[in-house]
């Protein structure tokens, strides 16, 4: 496993995601619930044992900033500026010094440019600005065209957990959901950091 890609790395990528999350919901006036850390640390992991040394450094900040925003949209509905920020300007510097930053941009693009046009076709109802940040950040990991998979595979997901609660009535039309944990699922499905 290469040093990038090591649990280590993870770790502190996670680390690091969690106390800016925790930080901004303290300043929000928002309870940050620290037992959701060991949740999607433990699903990230998993992910960099599954994918093993096809990940690269911008696929494991990515999965990081991924699986804190997915828990803080399901504690509190928010999806954090400072962690979609951060694990951008990350995978940009590092697609600028890898030589990787056409296929970067492109899947940046994608990924804001589409979930953008759903957030305003919505009338910001359907997709919160937050959920466009993290389909860019997507984007940006997965590249080119592998975006527009992170895109759909994000709404089938949704679709499959949330079109039964609704029939079912056990979920308003009317509530806001989160649907952070169905990019991060997406992405991690699709496979992240492909060159």
């Amino acid at each position: 496993m290469h040093a990038l890609t090591s649990p280590a790395t993870f770790a502190g990528a996670a680390l690091t995601f969690t106390l800016l999350a925790a930080r901004r919901a303290a300043r929000c006036g928002d309870r940050f619930d620290w037992k959701l850390t060991c949740v999607f640390c433990t699903t990230a992991l998993t992910a960099i044992v599954l994918f093993g040394s096809a990940l690269n450094a911008s696929a494991v900040v990515a999965i990081a900033a991924l699986t804190v925003s997915a828990a803080t949209d399901i504690a509190s509905g928010y999806v954090y500026d400072v962690v979609a920020f951060v694990a951008g300007a990350f995978v940009a510097i590092q697609a600028l010094a890898g030589g990787t930053a056409v296929f970067t941009a492109e899947g940046a693009l994608i990924g804001a440019s589409v979930s953008f046009a759903i957030h305003g076709i919505s009338r910001r109802r359907g997709l919160a600005f937050g959920d466009v940040k993290l389909f860019a950040l997507a984007g940006a990991s997965a590249g080119g065209s592998a975006a527009l998979a992170v895109l759909g595979a994000a709404f089938v997901a949704g679709a499959l957990v949330y079109v039964p609660l609704l029939a079912l009535k056990y979920l308003e039309r009317s509530r806001a959901v989160p649907f952070a944990p169905f990019i991060a699922l997406a992405a991690l499905g699709v496979g992240l950091g492909r060159p």
